[in-house]
C-alpha cells in the first residue's frame, strides 16, 4: 500500500461514521504540505489533521496496486 492509497482507504472508512461531516485529503483541502494525509471535520465542530509517513515497506508487491 502506498500514502495514497492510505488516504483513500481513511476518507472510505471514516466517511462511515455519522459524526463525520467532512473528509478529504491535504491536497483536496489546500494545505501548503509536501505530506500526505486526510483532514477530518466533525459534526461538533472540531477538526483533525492525520499526516500519513509511510515507515517500513513490506513486500512491495501492492505498493503500485489501486483499491
Amino acid at each position: 500500500m502506498n500514502n495514497r492509497q492510505l488516504e483513500n482507504y481513511l476518507i472510505d472508512k471514516l466517511y462511515e461514521d455519522k459524526d463525520i461531516s467532512y473528509v478529504d485529503t491535504f491536497d483536496n483541502c489546500g494545505l501548503l504540505t509536501r505530506n500526505q494525509g486526510v483532514v477530518i471535520k466533525f459534526k461538533n465542530g472540531d477538526e483533525f489533521q492525520i499526516t500519513i509517513v509511510k515507515s517500513q515497506s513490506g513486500n512491495g508487491w501492492d505498493d503500485e496496486e489501486d483499491f
